[in-house]
């Protein structure tokens, strides 16, 4: 009966921990600085930039799709940067836009709300 026991114990443990490897390995690959962008304006943000809080470029749109209204778009970071603070556009259909810096180790969401940006 121990023997049993001991067998069935030795089977769970070695089949959780290939679990517990891959739940370690994806938490080493996420960048602190990874965010979800939340459009709860009423219009379609169109664009997304993020650029260094130095730095006077915007580079390319990060958006993968137009984002809807009530729509989530997981913003990923995969350079070896320290950098924490940042810069960030959204642009709408309409042409208004909202800038922002953020601390993005700080936060892991970031609320648009409103009818379309405070800026034209």
């Amino acid at each position: 009966m121990l023997s049993k026991f001991v067998r069935n114990t030795a089977i769970a443990t070695f089949l959780t921990l290939p679990v517990v490897s891959l739940l370690g390995v994806h938490s080493a690959l996420a960048d602190r600085r990874d965010v979800t962008v939340n459009n709860n304006t009423d219009l379609v943000m169109t664009a997304l930039y993020v650029s260094s809080a130095r730095s006077d470029n915007w580079g390319p749109n990060r958006l993968s799709h137009r984002l809807q209204s009530g729509e989530t778009f997981e913003l990923r970071f995969n350079n070896n940067s320290t950098q924490c603070v940042y810069d960030v556009k959204a642009v709408y259909e309409d042409g208004s836009y909202d800038r922002n810096t953020h601390n993005l180790c700080q936060t892991s969401t970031l609320y648009y709300y409103g009818y379309g940006g405070e800026n034209r």
